[in-house]
């Protein structure tokens, strides 16, 4: 017997499921009862097994990443659709006898972003065009043949009146609003 127990100057052999010395001709480890066949290995094998970080195949790793990926497609598109505000037009005629002024109420959600404009469709100036809360507080006002307007809606509903001229007129109002998601 040679140094350590070992017959004939063999050298060890390590169980490759519990890493404790086994005869090199066993079948089992006697201290875990693995079978050994091709699966024990000598001490500088053991230690290269050992030492060495354990690594994901590469088809395994791209899996991986491709379903990171698309889980993070995921939510940023349910991001999108919850918390970007989508724009909604909206249109008015406003209908102007001659000396008469004329109002409709529109409403939009609170907190909304209004932006459009006005104009008179023959040419004719409006004394005055403007845009109230129901309460009566004025927004915008103003007078001629056009304009533009923006807002950001802290009343749902609003009036848009024109003031009534020697002639009669509509007063066309388009724009849109972005209603605050979230």
């Amino acid at each position: 017997m040679g140094p350590a127990g070992q017959a004939g100057g063999q050298t060890p052999q390590y169980c490759r499921k519990c890493s404790k010395q086994i005869e090199a001709d066993s079948l089992f480890c006697r201290h875990c009862g693995a079978p050994t066949g091709d699966q024990a290995v000598s001490p500088s094998a053991f230690a290269q097994t050992t030492s060495q970080p354990a690594t994901l195949p590469k088809r395994r790793v791209k899996r991986v990443v491709v379903l990171v990926v698309s889980i993070a497609a995921v939510i940023a598109a349910v991001l999108v659709v919850l918390y970007v505000p989508i724009p909604h037009s909206f249109s008015i005629s406003i209908p102007v006898a001659a000396g008469h002024g004329e109002n409709k109420t529109y409403t939009f959600p609170t907190g909304s972003h209004v932006s459009g404009s006005w104009s008179t469709n023959n040419g004719a100036a409006a004394p005055w065009f403007m845009i109230t809360t129901q309460l009566g507080g004025i927004i915008y006002q103003a007078s001629g043949v056009s304009g533009s307007f923006w807002f950001t809606a802290s009343y749902s509903t609003y009036v848009f009146g024109a003031g009534a001229g020697p002639t009669a007129f509509t007063v066309e109002v388009s724009g849109t609003y972005s209603s605050p998601i979230g």
